[in-house]
């Protein structure tokens, strides 16, 4: 029985957007997962605050009313953001970047490593990673820098440098930890770009190399998830709740 040519066609083109979009499906699932456990931990987990999220409502406070920041150990991104979103605000906007952060996670690891089980493993251990739903509800910058450094990178593997650098501007400003990094890392990427063969194998390359560039692709990532450092003030906790809510006016 022969099977009409447009009815071939069109079955072709509908597995050819299924293939498309699967990808995107996925992330957003992966995103989901990880928005709901953050969600689940900011009404059912302990809340707490740290002596730091004292310092960057102060010095959002004051950025906004003289036009300087009242310590100069902290950079400003966080600060604004935590003035403009506000005390409440934060949280669940750093929900959102978190939750985007394991969906950008998967891309990433898609993209280089054209494993989809792997990809959809490295997706779900960041939504389900117990360090990053805490931070998620912490008011501190490393949630925004961890996203915004891998937007960076995610971005780095479309070879859109541009953004990506924009992308590390921000990161840069919100916690100056990798500032003499991120050059070399766009460098790297526009490099890879220019080389023959695919950006993910070059970049592979380049990485692979020690001497040249201090390290594989893994030890940044397992920066990126050490960033993130789990219980920094278990002893001052109590004293920081404290000091926030009573600068908030919530005491």
């Amino acid at each position: 029985m022969s099977v009409p040519a447009d009815h071939c066609l069109a079955g072709r083109s509908s597995v050819a957007i299924f293939r498309l979009s699967h990808p995107v499906v996925e992330a957003m699932f992966i995103a989901s997962i990880a928005g709901s456990l953050r969600i689940l931990w900011h009404f059912f987990g302990p809340a707490s605050d740290t002596p730091d999220t004292a310092v960057y409502i102060d010095a959002g406070n004051a950025l906004f009313a003289t036009g300087q920041m009242t310590s100069t150990y902290y950079m400003p991104l966080y600060p604004i953001m935590i003035h403009v979103a506000g005390y409440y605000g934060i949280i669940w906007l750093q929900i959102i970047a978190s939750s985007l952060t394991a969906a950008f996670v998967y891309l990433l690891a898609d993209r280089m490593w054209n494993d989809r089980i792997a990809a959809l493993g490295a997706g779900i251990i960041c939504a389900a990673h117990p360090v990053l739903i805490f931070y998620a509800n912490l008011r501190l910058s490393e949630t925004v820098f961890i996203f915004l450094l891998i937007l960076g990178l995610a971005l780095i593997y479309r070879r859109a440098f541009a953004l990506a650098s924009i992308a590390f501007v921000l990161a840069n400003l919100c916690r100056p930890t990798l500032d003499l990094i991120f050059p070399f890392i766009v460098a790297a990427g526009a490099i890879a770009a220019l080389l023959p063969g695919s950006i993910e194998w070059n970049l592979t390359w380049i990485a692979g190399h020690r001497r040249a560039c201090g390290g594989r692709i893994s030890n940044l990532a397992g920066q990126i998830f050490f960033a993130a450092r789990f219980c920094r003030y278990p002893a001052e906790a109590s004293h920081g709740q404290h000091a926030v809510r009573k600068m908030c006016h919530l005491a």
